[in-house]
């Protein structure tokens, strides 16, 4: 009876420990990707705001590669659909279809943050 408890005691640590890594992994990537968007959505300048909307397609699949291991793929998919869709918006100078492509980006990506915390009610 001592050895199961003794058991489960370990594995419930590892699951709590790994999942405050994945959440601050996740929580780091997320603001990093919102403050680019951030910097996307003050650009002025469309040949800056068109290299900024570039990199932020690298650093994405940088990202998802990181992510894609805990991570449903359909959000990560769509996001990355949306990033490219942001990008051919900034290209084309469609200024209210790209804040509008921000303001989606900013929500899935606050979606991601908030539903892989690991909480009681996500049990239930």
């Amino acid at each position: 009876m001592k050895k199961e408890i003794i058991i489960i005691i370990v594995i419930v640590l590892l699951v709590v420990i790994s999942d405050t890594i994945f959440t601050s992994m996740t929580d780091k990537r997320v603001e990093d990707i919102i403050s680019r968007l951030e910097e996307i959505k003050e650009e002025k300048n469309l040949k800056n705001r068109i290299d900024k909307a570039e990199e932020l397609k690298s650093t994405w699949k940088a990202y998802f590669v990181e992510l894609e291991f805990y991570i449903e793929h359909n959000d990560l998919e769509k996001i990355s659909i949306e990033i490219e869709d942001l990008y051919c918006y900034c290209k084309s100078d469609n200024e209210e279809e790209w804040e509008n492509s921000i303001a989606r980006l900013k929500s899935m990506s606050e979606h991601i943050k908030d539903k892989h915390r690991l909480k009681l009610n996500n049990f239930f």
